[in-house]
């Protein structure tokens, strides 16, 4: 039992560096709206994306804080997200190899910048979720992550990750 569980972790040794809300757009593949949204030209997915983001906007505001984390990640799942190549991969399990990463690029200068935007405001506001329920410190530097890597010279990003690493004094996160 323990050589396969060594060998399935190897075999998703990429997968498993990803933080959780990206690891989760694996298992919304499901979704039938998402699924649709995903099927459609990239301006029509990035609207819906960004009714999604102005909602969990609305859930942040009224300090439903797991409820806006959901919207944003769902949001940023409209745009990159892991698919499984096989359909049954649930029962079979998945490798790295067996998984297809997607981002919708957009056709049109005006639609990528629109896409980088939606992704970069996502992933802060995953960042300042994490933050304030005071529990979920990793999830926020990888999100601040995410977003340094769309926005190098994002002072909010490079905040937030400053607090996720070190407001917590025993969770670890500093270390």
């Amino acid at each position: 039992v323990q050589l396969k569980q060594a060998q399935v972790k190897a075999s998703q040794r990429r997968f498993n560096s990803y933080a959780d809300f990206y690891k989760n757009t694996l298992y919304m593949h499901k979704d039938e709206e998402l699924k649709a949204v995903r099927s459609k030209p990239p301006g029509e997915a990035l609207a819906f994306a960004w009714e999604q983001k102005e909602a969990g906007n609305a859930s942040f505001k009224a300090n439903k804080l797991e409820e806006a984390y959901g919207k944003y990640v769902r949001a940023a799942a409209c745009i990159r997200y892991i698919l499984p190549k096989n359909d049954d991969w649930r029962t079979e399990g998945f490798t790295d190899e067996t998984l297809e990463e997607v981002v919708v690029q957009g056709d049109t200068p005006e639609e990528k910048r629109r896409v980088r935007e939606l992704l970069l405001s996502c992933y802060l506001n995953i960042a300042q979720c994490r933050l304030l329920e005071r529990t979920q410190y990793k999830e926020a530097i990888a999100a601040c992550d995410e977003a340094l890597a769309l926005d190098p010279s994002s002072a909010k990003a490079y905040f937030r990750r400053a607090r996720a690493r070190f407001e917590p004094p025993s969770c670890g996160a500093a270390e």
